[in-house]
């Protein structure tokens, strides 16, 4: 996997999310989410992390190290506030942790380690709602496959 951090998403083999041809007609969103797909992994931020794993694109390469970051942090933000990057992690298909499960056993552990950093937080509802509803889920999932 460090090898890969070298790489972009596009050198990884994801496919192209397209060119900025125009930029005023183009969103900040769009307009970000294409120019991340030429950055190597190893300068993703936590907000870069955080755009495209609220938009599912690059899953398979982002989910891991979005899930080394909440290991060290659970709150861990990007520039909208802190736990953002979490949020946008247990919004996630459910199909993303079938086809990851290394990835649901250590966002599981994860979960377990910032259990009280999260403690300490006002959580809202909605997202405290989330996690208790998809960590069974994971758990049958980091358990049924190897």
């Amino acid at each position: 996997m460090q090898d890969q951090r070298e790489q972009t998403l596009r050198q990884l083999g994801m496919p192209s999310l397209g060119e900025l041809k125009d930029a005023e007609d183009t969103s900040h969103l769009i307009s970000t989410c294409i120019g991340l797909q030429f950055k190597p992994l190893k300068d993703f931020t936590t907000e870069d992390l955080r755009i495209l794993l609220g938009q599912n694109i690059g899953t398979e390469y982002l989910l891991p190290i979005a899930i080394e970051q909440l290991n060290q942090n659970i709150m861990c933000g990007g520039d909208l506030s802190p736990g953002d990057l979490l949020r946008n992690v247990l919004a996630l298909p459910i199909t993303t942790w079938h086809n990851q499960p290394a990835s649901a056993r250590e966002f599981l552990k994860a979960l377990k380690r910032g259990k009280q950093r999260l403690a300490q937080h006002y959580i809202e509802k909605k997202l405290q709602r989330k996690m208790d509803e998809l960590t069974p889920i994971l758990q049958s999932i980091a358990n049924s496959k190897p």
